[in-house]
């Protein structure tokens, strides 16, 4: 098994949350253009704070992208830091445009449609994978990426169920988004650790 592919629960942490930011920013990006001058410019510094954020992520992403298991963990730090700084410009967006149900809507659909894309894209990858694994641990690969599945409609129906709940707070979405990512990321390191062992 070679570097490059045991740094791909790595990557795909990354990519998860990157495609998560994206998701996000499009959304808010879709409802500012009808809010007044004031809300709207304070939405805009909240957008350009997302942005830089979005943008500094996926630099790092692209320098290390050659990079060794080792370099990734470490960078891994600073993924994590300019994710914080997302997550605080969701929070100034939102302040920025008022308490609006539709923009909590809004903001939990793009993120929760972007986590359901990357179970769904991890578990169409490792299905594609578990054909090619021709070991005595192919079993403990797919009891690995069976439990994915699992976990992955799991976290789906529970997104789904928060959907379209109006009354649900903002920070029982924010909760329920992270449990699914962090579910996704245990599923995830669970199944490339199986297939590193099936290799």
């Amino acid at each position: 098994m070679n570097e490059h592919s045991k740094m791909h629960v790595y990557i795909d942490w990354a990519k998860e949350r990157l495609d998560e930011i994206d998701a996000t920013l499009a959304s808010f990006e879709a409802g500012i253009a009808h809010r007044n001058a004031d809300v709207r410019k304070k939405a805009d510094n909240a957008l350009r704070e997302i942005r830089n954020a979005r943008d500094a992520f996926r630099q790092k992403m692209i320098d290390e992208k050659d990079t060794t298991e080792a370099a990734w963990a470490k960078v891994k730090t600073s993924l994590e830091a300019d994710w914080r700084t997302f997550e605080a410009g969701i929070e100034t967006y939102l302040q920025a445009v008022g308490q609006e149900v539709e923009q909590h809507e809004a903001a939990f659909k793009a993120r929760a449609d972007a986590q359901q894309k990357a179970w769904h894209d991890a578990t169409s990858n490792f299905d594609k994978i578990v054909t090619k694994v021709a070991s005595a641990r192919k079993a403990e690969f797919e009891t690995a990426l069976k439990k994915m599945k699992s976990d992955a409609a799991a976290a789906s129906a529970n997104l789904e169920r928060l959907r379209g709940a109006r009354d649900t707070s903002w920070s029982a979405l924010k909760a329920a988004l992270a449990e699914s990512r962090a579910a996704f990321d245990r599923a995830d390191h669970a199944v490339h650790a199986a297939f590193r062992r099936a290799a």
